[in-house]
């Protein structure tokens, strides 16, 4: 579900950065999407791993 709002979020920064006035707004929205994304990619690999050696 983050990796989903992270690719939004990515797609958003582009848009808000076609006017020139709002880049430093865009990047902002898209260093969060990264964020997102790649918090959660590791919350999924840490759920496989979790499954795998069947933790609680």
């Amino acid at each position: 579900m983050l990796r989903i709002f992270g690719i939004i979020g990515i797609i958003i920064g582009v848009l808000i950065m076609l006017p020139v006035v709002t880049i430093p707004s865009g990047i902002a929205i898209i260093i969060n999407g990264i964020v997102l994304y790649a918090i959660g990619r590791i919350y999924d690999d840490v759920r496989t791993i979790k499954d795998k050696l069947n933790i609680p």
